[in-house]
């Protein structure tokens, strides 16, 4: 992922698909019942550049992803494993 953001920060074209890609990204871990999928994007948020994360208000929406997966759902596709991906994504 930090290579990724390397590439797509060479011009500003890049770097508004990419943002509008991890909006996508971030909605969809919150939703997804596939535990693998949650799994992957709460691992994969934890290493965004600071570059990434400051753009248009990327930063507030993926802490509010991560905090509600870091909450129990009480559902047949929780799972103890991504909850603590996304705590230690937050960190």
């Amino acid at each position: 992922m930090q290579s990724l953001c390397k590439s797509y920060f060479k011009d500003e074209i890049g770097c508004r698909v990419l943002i509008i890609e991890l909006m996508a990204m971030v909605k969809a871990s919150m939703y997804d019942d596939n535990i693998s999928v949650t799994r992957g994007f709460n691992m994969a948020f934890g290493v965004l550049s600071t570059h990434v994360l400051e753009r248009d208000g990327l930063y507030l929406t993926l802490i509010r992803s991560l905090m509600q997966n870091c909450v129990p759902k009480k559902k047949e596709s929780d799972d103890a494993e991504t909850r603590k991906q996304a705590v230690k994504s937050l960190a």
